[in-house]
């Protein structure tokens, strides 16, 4: 969260997307719905992004 507040306070955009139950890596973990859309919400946010 403080790392969020410091990007929006310098301009830089991000996306804060916070699950309730997860380790490091689980948005990739196709298996598990409650967090596998962060894949793609990374992915949106990259193309926003001009990637």
């Amino acid at each position: 969260m403080r790392y969020a507040l410091a990007l929006g306070a310098h301009g830089i955009p991000y996306d804060l997307h916070v699950f309730e139950k997860g380790s490091h890596g689980l948005g990739l973990a196709e298996d598990k719905p409650a967090v596998r859309a962060w894949s793609d919400l990374c992915l949106t946010w990259l193309k926003n992004q001009g990637w």
